[in-house]
């Protein structure tokens, strides 16, 4: 059994897809279409908004990589992924 949800990776496939088409397909099978995204950087609410937030990091750290640290990391991430209605994922 997995350590972590599969929404999880969809969730780090979409940070780190290089191809911005697919973006979007990731993001589907890893959030809620009412997720609501709050950061230091950003406030998001919806899908749409978090996509055209993946593409504004993308174009701003080119190159950049995301992957799981620990458990406290994976904890919040879980939170948003797969959480039933609005979502808030604070990244740390």
């Amino acid at each position: 059994m997995a350590s972590h949800p599969e929404s999880l990776d969809h969730m780090l496939a979409a940070w780190n897809e290089s191809d911005p088409g697919r973006v979007r397909s990731h993001l589907e099978l890893a959030l809620a279409p009412d997720v609501v995204f709050i950061d230091p950087t950003a406030e998001t609410f919806g899908i749409d908004e978090f996509e055209a937030n993946v593409h504004d990091a993308h174009r701003k750290l080119p190159g950049a990589s995301y992957e799981r640290m620990s458990g406290v990391a994976t904890a919040i991430i879980v939170c948003i992924a797969t959480g039933g209605g609005s979502a808030v994922w604070a990244r740390r």
